[in-house]
């Protein structure tokens, strides 16, 4: 017979899985900082003007943004700890043998990491894009040595070259993925330092190896009269492939600035497939997190013996692994445009919940 399962039991069981994931992230943070950091001293040998300082801090910027990939490996130790500790020390035991269920022992687990992954949605995850895109800036600047040369705003596609006796900005209003041109184009050329020469409006430019050949073009001379010319040619690296590499990846883009960002990146003419996949992915993230609660349950139920605890972990990891696996591939499936972004993502969540209750009561019933 199945009884009330006490507040104060359940706020024991919370209790417990919230020290445990708290020391998890807690070894998981330190343990990633330190090979972050050991990796960007590798990468900064050579660069005399980085500084032991700087590298920190640098990592300290990365950090954040590698331990919101595995907080779902975090959740699935956690759960898999606290069960040990219930097993342990007879608690569980005593649990079941007084008629409590496994759902009722699972509810304070599965409402911590709800009130957890909307934490980590509306908090942590604007933390981590904003500290990841700081360290993007400091890396193009001081490991990279490079300048950010792409803009992607409401007035269309931004680009900066830098020339010999001066600079050209670009702008472009949309481009065309399939027919490589872009239309709306407008060019500013400076002088060194910062004269004003021309600019050139063109009604589209087409993307060609080395240079791109502007139609229907008007040349604004900074102190004599526009003239119009057919076409003509402006010298330039840019290639439709290397631009849409400069473009903003979507992790330094907080959940909640990813839709608008998406807007602007379609009305360009540029495909958002990736970051319309990051943003529904955190949005599936919440149940992807329940799922590990409850997978991480099913190989924890069965432990008689103290030391089978160890095997329950292993084949813990393996299952969380794997899960990751196909997370990965169904990625590369959807980004391929070989399935629809939502199945990619849902599948795998709606997939291990599905498994692991079924499994659950089984055993319940069993």
């Amino acid at each position: 017979m199945m009884i009330k399962i006490p507040l104060i039991i359940s706020l024991y069981i919370a209790r417990i899985f919230s020290l445990w994931t708290g020391a998890l992230f807690g070894i998981f943070y330190s343990l990633i900082l330190f090979f972050e950091f050991i990796e960007l001293i590798r990468r900064s040998s050579t660069k005399a003007d980085v500084g032991l300082l700087l590298i920190f801090k640098m990592s300290l910027l990365k950090t954040p943004f590698i331990i919101q990939k595995i907080i779902p490996l975090i959740i699935l130790f956690a759960t898999v700890l606290t069960f040990k500790r219930l097993h342990k020390n007879f608690e569980l035991i005593i649990m079941r043998t007084s008629g409590i269920s496994i759902a009722q022992i699972l509810i304070p687990i599965l409402s911590t990491v709800f009130l957890f992954s909307c934490f980590d949605l509306i908090v942590f995850n604007p933390l981590s894009a904003g500290l990841k895109k700081h360290f993007e800036r400091l890396e193009l600047h001081h490991l990279k040595q490079k300048s950010s040369q792409l803009t992607l705003s409401d007035t269309g596609l931004w680009l900066k070259q830098q020339e010999e006796n001066g600079y050209t900005i670009i702008r472009a209003e949309r481009i065309d993925l399939k027919s490589k041109n872009l239309s709306g184009v407008s060019l500013f050329i400076f002088n060194n330092p910062d004269i004003f020469k021309e600019q050139l409006s063109a009604k589209t430019a087409l993307i060609k190896s080395g240079h791109w050949e502007l139609i229907s073009v008007l040349v604004k001379p900074s102190h004599e009269s526009p003239i119009s010319l057919p076409k003509t040619l402006f010298k330039t690296d840019f290639t439709l492939e290397g631009i849409e590499d400069h473009f903003t990846p979507p992790e330094t883009l907080s959940f909640w600035e990813l839709p608008s960002f998406i807007k602007i990146l379609e009305r360009a003419g540029f495909s958002g497939t990736s970051h319309r996949f990051y943003w529904e992915s955190l949005l599936v993230k919440p149940f992807f997190m329940l799922g590990m609660v409850l997978l991480a349950a099913c190989f924890s139920f069965h432990w008689g013996r103290a030391q089978s605890w160890g095997w329950a972990i292993f084949k813990t990891t393996f299952a969380g692994f794997s899960i990751y696996i196909l997370n990965d591939v169904m990625r590369a499936l959807a980004l391929s445009m070989t399935i629809p972004i939502g199945l990619a993502l849902w599948i795998p969540a709606i997939s291990v919940i599905m498994i692991s209750i079924s499994f659950l009561l089984h055993v319940e019933n069993g």
